[in-house]
C-alpha cells in the first residue's frame, strides 16, 4: 500500500508544485469568487480616493456582524491583495476551507492565549514592514450576531500592529451588511446593496520620538495602543452610523 501512495505522490506532486505557484488571492478576487459576488451584491464605495497605490497599511473594519464581509470586500477592492486575520477555526472546517485559507494568503487568528496573541502581533508587523502587506481586521475581535445598530470596543491588536510597525490604518465602516446575509447563515449571500465607507488615515506617529530610548518606547506603547484602538473604534462606528460602545464583545466561536 505504501508503495502505492509513493507512486501516486510521484505523479501528483508536479501538479501540486504547479498549482501552488499561482497568486490564488488575485484569481480567486478577479476570476472565481470576486465576479459572482459582485453580480449578487451591488456594492458602493465612499473614500477610494484616499487610498494610496500600495501598502503597506491597515483595513480597521466594522462593525463586524457577519462571516461574508471580508469577500464582500475583497471583491470590491480587487485591485488591493488584502490579508484578512480570520479566526483560526476556518482552518479546521474542512480541508476546502483549509485550502481557500492558505491559498488566498489569510492569516489565522488564535483568539485566546496571551503568547499567541503576541506571535500574531508580530507576524502583522513582519508582513507589513517587511513584505510591504495590506493587511484587514476587525478590531470588536468577534461577530455581533445581534445585528444591532452598534459598534463595540476596539481590541488593541490593530493599534499595536500599527504603532510597531508604523504604518497607517485606514478605518472602514460597513452600512447594510446585514441585509445581504443569507437567511440560511454561514457564508451565503443573497441579493442586496452595500455601502463601505473608507476613512482618513489614522497615523500612528508616538514611537519615533522614543527612537533612541528603548523602555520609554515600550511605556508610550502601552499608553498608546487603547488610545489608538479607541479612535479607530469609534471612526468606525462614525462611519457606519452606528453608536460607539466601549465595552468589548465576549469572545464566540
Amino acid at each position: 500500500m505504501g508503495i502505492v501512495r509513493r507512486g501516486v505522490w510521484k505523479l501528483i506532486a508536479p501538479l501540486a508544485r504547479f498549482i501552488a505557484q499561482f497568486n490564488w488571492n488575485w484569481v480567486f478576487r478577479w476570476l472565481i469568487v470576486g465576479p459572482i459576488v459582485l453580480l449578487l451584491v451591488r456594492v458602493q464605495i465612499e473614500g477610494l480616493e484616499k487610498l494610496p497605490q500600495k501598502g503597506p497599511f491597515i483595513f480597521a473594519m466594522g462593525p463586524h456582524r457577519t462571516e461574508i464581509e471580508s469577500v464582500i470586500f475583497a471583491a470590491a477592492l480587487r485591485r488591493y491583495a488584502v490579508r484578512f486575520f480570520a479566526k483560526a477555526e476556518y482552518w479546521e472546517k474542512s480541508w476546502v476551507h483549509r485550502a481557500f485559507m492558505e491559498l488566498s494568503g489569510q492569516i489565522p487568528l488564535h483568539r485566546s492565549g496571551s503568547r499567541l496573541v503576541l506571535e500574531q502581533i508580530d507576524t502583522g508587523v513582519r508582513l507589513t514592514k517587511e513584505e510591504g502587506a495590506i493587511l484587514g481586521m476587525y478590531p470588536e475581535g468577534t461577530r455581533n450576531k445581534l445585528l444591532e445598530p452598534s459598534t463595540y470596543g476596539a481590541r488593541e491588536g490593530v493599534a499595536y500592529i500599527a504603532l510597531k510597525a508604523q504604518v497607517p490604518v485606514y478605518p472602514v465602516g460597513y452600512i447594510g451588511m446585514q441585509n445581504v446575509v443569507s437567511k440560511k447563515g454561514g457564508l451565503g449571500i443573497r441579493p442586496g446593496r452595500v455601502t463601505i465607507m473608507i476613512g482618513d488615515p489614522i497615523m500612528p506617529d508616538v514611537l519615533p520620538y522614543f527612537s533612541e530610548h528603548p523602555r520609554a518606547a515600550k511605556m508610550a506603547l502601552k499608553v498608546a495602543a487603547p488610545l489608538l484602538a479607541e479612535q479607530i473604534g469609534r471612526e468606525i462606528a462614525r462611519l457606519s452610523v452606528t453608536t460607539y460602545r466601549k465595552e468589548f464583545l465576549p469572545i464566540a466561536t
